[in-house]
């Protein structure tokens, strides 16, 4: 499995991301990580890999090999500064996608402009809303463009 430039968010102390020990070929890279509780407490990131905790981004990488490329970290731990995360509607039909602006990022994200390039992979030709990605690099996670 291979998970790269994802926007991956936890609440409630729940781990960013949890990995065990069975699972083999697992390729982490390039991703945002941000963990949130109620509405005002902030939570550490919490990443479980191979039965060992860690709760930052840079205690897991300095332990383990996912998140470097040429032994280089990657990936970012940063409020991805969404417009209005947990306020969505659901949807059932992918047309639908651009009506949920909550989880677009707002001006001034880190993750604007963060995507890792993953030379040969083929870059998808849109992101989440359905917007044709641009040729430059878009970001992390699935909004390519700030909310106005």
């Amino acid at each position: 499995m291979r998970l790269w430039n994802n926007l991956l968010i936890a609440t409630g102390g729940t781990p960013t991301l949890d990995k065990d020990s069975k699972s083999r070929d697992v390729v982490v890279q390039g991703n945002g990580y941000w963990s949130n509780g109620q509405p005002v407490r902030i939570l550490p990131v919490r990443i479980l890999w191979e039965g060992k905790e860690f709760n930052s981004l840079a205690a897991f990488r300095a332990a383990t090999v996912p998140e470097t490329l040429d032994g280089k970290p990657v990936g970012i731990e940063a409020d991805p500064q969404l417009s209005a995360a947990g306020d969505g509607i659901a949807v059932r039909d992918t047309s639908k996608l651009p009506s949920l602006p909550a989880y677009r990022v707002k001006s001034g994200s880190p993750l604007i402009g963060a995507e890792m390039s993953l030379v040969p992979v083929e870059p998808d030709e849109y992101d989440f809303f359905l917007r044709p990605l641009p040729a430059a690099k878009p970001g992390i996670g699935v909004s390519v463009e700030p909310v106005p």
